[in-house]
């Protein structure tokens, strides 16, 4: 009796495991498109409390409004806080004094900055331009979009080397990641600064709490278990990387069972 008792205890608590280590439920299409620059709102960006246009983030009080009710991951949200390095939180709790938002670790980022869309995230700099947002279209077709104009790859760079956009679409949930290439070079000088992210990641830490990008090409692998963090080539201009969300099932049947 005290083995089934075992049995059944371990084999409950490793499906929970395996339940909190699930994947990010999105497929992913690599497309061709248009980068059509927006003219938007800008957002306010602070570190440790002062404006920051190198490694600030939006802060809790000043996230950006989406415009509709966004499922991501199964969870729903009203907010997203951009960062000047390239990515955008879903988290409203604000980052710690003193933490640092330009190293790329998607596995492993604070709590606070989980859950994560990682366009470009690397150490990044937005002195030279703006991020902004504007929400487009009617209900329940609208779409937000938010801008990084004209950032520096990286923070030592000279001039802007790229620009990108997320977009996050009403009703289909579906995720976008939209690039244009500018005329500054990608700039990493040091052990602590040697190329980008690409990718999201969920609420967890770990293996198969994210979904990254081999590279920033047109056809770049997507991994759960194998983080890249050292992408040094531009997307190139209208490049667009697409997270389509799964179906969710209408049924618990194991046979026959149905989709919505």
């Amino acid at each position: 009796m005290l083995k089934k008792i075992f049995f059944y205890t371990l084999s409950f608590i490793l499906s929970m495991e395996l339940a909190s280590a699930q994947a990010p439920g999105y497929a992913f299409i690599a497309a061709n498109g248009t980068y059509t620059a927006i003219v938007g709102t800008a957002v306010p960006l602070t570190y440790d409390g002062s404006p920051n246009n190198d490694d600030g983030i939006a802060v809790p009080a000043s996230a950006v409004p989406i415009g509709f009710t966004f499922n991501y991951n199964g969870t729903n949200y009203t907010l997203i806080r951009p960062c000047a390095n390239g990515f955008a939180t879903f988290s409203t709790t604000a980052l710690a004094t003193g933490t640092d938002t330009w190293t790329n670790n998607i596995s492993g980022s604070a709590a606070t900055m989980r859950p994560m869309l990682a366009l470009l995230w690397d150490d990044l700099d937005m002195g030279a331009g703006t991020v902004t947002y504007a929400l487009s279209g009617v209900a329940p077709s609208r779409v937000l979009t938010i801008q990084w104009n004209k950032a520096k790859w990286t923070y030592s760079a000279a001039n802007p080397g790229i620009s990108f956009q997320l977009k996050l679409y009403e009703t289909t949930n579906v995720i976008e990641y939209i690039y244009q290439q500018e005329s500054g070079t990608v700039t990493n000088t040091s052990t602590n600064d040697l190329g980008a992210t690409i990718g999201l990641s969920t609420t967890a830490t770990g293996v198969n709490s994210f979904l990254s990008l081999s590279d920033a090409t047109a056809s770049p692998t997507v991994s759960a278990t194998v983080e890249t963090s050292t992408i040094n080539t531009k997307p190139a201009t209208g490049q667009i990387y697409r997270w389509i969300p799964y179906c969710t099932a209408g049924a618990t049947l194991t046979t026959g069972e149905k989709i919505s």
